[in-house]
Parts: C-alpha cells; structure tokens; sequence
C-alpha cells in the first residue's frame, strides 16, 4: 500500500493535532508509506502552513485549543483556493450530531479515536485520488476556459482582418478597371494575381470562421430532399467544365442535406482535385446509390496522397510536406469534414484505381 506513482510528488498530508503524541504516531505512520507529512498544533497555525504549501489532506482533530477542527474546516472549504484539499476529521466523539456537525462545515471523511492505523492509511489513500481526481477536473477545465480565450480573441483578430481585407480588395478592383487601358500586360497580370490572393485570403477567412461555427453547433443548417444530379450540374457551373467529367446517378433520386452547404463540399472537393492535377489532368464527378445512401466521389489522376497522411487530411492545419505544393490547405478539407457530420454524413478519401486519388462524400437519401 505505498504510495508510488510515477512522475507526480509524493501526496502531502497535514496532521492538526493539539497532542504530540498523536501527531507523531499518525506521521510516523504515513511517512514510512511514502506520504510527506507536516504537522501543526491547532487550527490557526494550520490555516498558515496550508497557506504557504497546501497539503492534498489534512488530518484533523476536531477538540484543539484557539481555534477547533469545525472552525478550520469551515474556513478551508469556504476558501475556493483551499475547497479541493480533503479534510478528515479526527476525533473522539462518535454520536450522530457531531458528525452531521463536521458535514455542515464540508468534511469529506470521519475517523474516530481510538484510531486504527490500517484504516487511517486506507482513508488517507482514498482522499489522495479524490484530491488528485479534482485537481484533473480543475486542470481540464482550465484548459477549456483557457481554449474558449484563445476562440474569442481568434474571432476578434478574423473580425479585424476582414476590415481591411475588405477595403483592399475594393481598391484593386477600382485599380484594375481604371488601369486596365495604361499598365503593360505583366503588370495588370500582378494586380490580377493580388486581387486573387486577396479573394482567396477572405475565402480562407471565412472558412476558419464557418470552421468555428459548425463546430461550436451554431451554423444554420437547413436538411431538405434535393435533387443528385442537379446539385453535380451546379457544381459544374462553378467549376471549369473543360477538365472535370460528370457521371450523373442513374434515374436521379433526393439527398437529405443542407443545399447551399453540400456545394460547398463538393465544389471545394472539385477544386482540391484540380489543383492536384495542376489543372490540366482528369476529374471526374460521380454519384450512385448504395441502399439508404447516397455515395458522391471526386477522383482525379494526380500525386497520390500518401497513405501515412490520409487519417489525418481532414484536421486542420495538416498536410503532405513532401508534396505541400499539389495539396489544398487543410483548412478547406477541415470544413467539409464538418459540414458533412452536421448533416449525418460522412467524408473520405482513398486511392483511385486508375491511379490520382478518390475523394467522397455520403448522405442520406430522401
């Protein structure tokens, strides 16, 4: 029954105690178990020591001079920096009313003198886990509220680049209509070229703020029949119809999703494939039906992506390095993955028999 456990500090046990006597025994007792242990006389001296280390147990009795057991442990868990530590009461007194008395003051355990050595160790053991059990719930918490900052204050600095990302983008637009006839091909290609990274800096703005939104359940979403096959043709529209081929469903049937959110899905899986064929190669859009679902893939003959990268393309900020030119950022492939669990769907992706790579996506059928 020693106290051994890894990589933490031996528990620490405060003894209040008026006899030395009884301090002594307990602390030989729990010392030769692995426990630190501090002693102190009466309550005020105790509330002193805890205050310059505290302990995750006191011991203490409830008959002491200057300021009992009750008092004490009624000041210990009325403190919140103090509540967590276990208070076990000590005492001689067994009737009823002294015990709901020290339940009053919030004592987490009683143990009645005589005291019997073997079940002191094991209360005292016990009270240890509580304490370190709540110091886990405490340290999670943190975490979270600590989390919940980091979320704010992300939202506020998106909130401050969209302002002038805004204002930018309007001037290159006015820059580009006004300079069209006076600058040289080249150089209405470089505003071009900055009025397209402006565009897709919002896109990507906007996308860690939608990011933001489904995973905090706040996006609206909308789940309704539609159409397979019209949701690939507008897709198609907004995708450059000269290298992707589309394989409609045979006799068309309904999707239960979101409308306007599943495009997006796709349309940014369409895009994904592109770029990983540089632009040039074969994508292809198909659906089918497979019982109650609807299986829609993007596949494309590009760069396979390894398979050691597969689990992990749809979690933010990851990605192939070895080929991190080919791949789109993860933070598209983060929201679809998203968007597709808001709606009791599902994402994947996996080799393409042809070779390139096969992304897809299932939702329910209407």
């Amino acid at each position: 029954m020693d106290i051994k456990v890894a990589n933490q500090l031996p528990p620490r046990v405060l003894v209040v105690d008026d006899e030395e006597k009884n301090r002594m025994l307990l602390k030989d007792s729990l010392e030769v178990k692995g426990y630190e242990v501090n002693e102190a006389t009466n309550g005020r001296e105790a509330l002193d020591k805890i205050a310059a280390r505290a302990p995750d147990v006191v011991l203490l009795d409830v008959m002491m001079p200057e300021m009992d057991g009750y008092e004490t442990c009624r000041i210990l868990k009325g403190d919140p920096a103090t509540a967590a530590i276990q208070v076990i009461m000590v005492t001689a007194l067994s009737d009823r009313e002294e015990r709901l008395s020290g339940i009053k003051e919030g004592a987490n355990d009683f143990l009645t003198k005589p005291i019997d050595l073997q079940e002191v160790l094991l209360r005292v053991r016990n009270a240890v886990q509580a304490k370190r059990n709540l110091d886990a719930v405490q340290d999670t918490n943190q975490k979270l509220q600590d989390l919940i900052l980091r979320s704010d204050l992300t939202y506020q600095i998106i909130q401050e680049l969209l302002k002038p990302l805004s204002s930018m983008m309007e001037s290159l637009d006015q820059l580009n209509i006004a300079s069209a006839a006076k600058l040289e091909p080249q150089e209405h290609r470089w505003v071009e070229d900055a009025r397209r990274g402006a565009s897709e800096m919002e896109r990507t703005i906007q996308l860690i703020v939608d990011m933001a939104r489904l995973e905090a359940k706040e996006m609206p979403i909308t789940l309704s029949g539609n159409s397979i096959n019209q949701l690939l043709d507008e897709v198609l529209d907004e995708a450059r119809p000269s290298t992707i081929r589309v394989e409609p469903a045979q006799g068309d049937f309904n999707v239960r999703c979101d409308r306007e959110m599943t495009q997006r899905v796709l349309s940014s899986l369409v895009n994904n494939a592109v770029k990983l064929t540089g632009g040039a190669g074969d994508v292809r859009l198909k659906a089918v039906r497979k019982g109650a679902r609807a299986h829609i893939s993007v596949a494309d003959n590009g760069p396979e992506i390894p398979a050691e990268y597969r689990n992990g393309i749809f979690s933010a900020f990851k990605r192939d390095e070895k080929n991190r030119q080919s791949h789109s950022t993860s933070v598209g492939l983060t929201f679809c993955k998203l968007a597709m669990e808001a709606q009791h769907g599902q994402i994947g992706v996996e080799p393409n028999p042809a070779g390139g790579n096969l992304f897809w996506v299932e939702l329910p059928v209407a």
